[in-house]
């Protein structure tokens, strides 16, 4: 019987972490619909105030400045933890903005290591949940 239970568990466990995109996976389904959009960056978001976010990966992520302005957030390079995180920490070169290329997001389990923001493009609040929605449909 407990090599049934630790059968059953591994199972459960295989099969949950194959559900889960891989970071490649992520990346390639982002650029994905970044180019299908025709999404145009934008060089900083003004009046930025973190509302929400949520990690696409380890490249992108969504935040959120209200329930209704989501921006798809790219960084220079892979930012280790952030598709684990549970928080993140913004560094912003001025209080009130973000910007790409000069400010950057750390993940709160990583701390120390910033990962510098590449490009930010705004969504529409539907784009928004289609790219949450991209690992559901796997």
């Amino acid at each position: 019987m407990k090599k049934f239970l630790i059968v059953a568990i591994l199972a459960l466990l295989t099969t949950a972490c194959s559900n889960r995109l891989s970071n490649d996976e992520w990346k390639n389904q982002v650029e994905a619909k970044v180019k299908e959009w025709q999404l145009q960056s934008i060089p900083s978001i003004t009046t930025f105030t973190l509302d929400s976010w949520s990690s696409l990966g380890d490249r992108f992520l969504i935040i959120s400045t209200s329930p209704f302005k989501p921006y798809l957030i790219e960084l220079n390079a892979r930012c280790p933890g952030l598709d684990f995180a549970n928080a993140i920490l913004t560094d912003q070169s001025t209080s009130t903005s973000l910007s790409a290329r000069f400010d950057s997001i750390t993940p709160g389990n990583s701390p120390g290591i910033p990962c510098q923001i590449s490009k930010i493009y705004p969504l529409t609040k539907d784009q928004g949940k289609a790219l949450k929605s991209l690992e559901n449909k796997e």
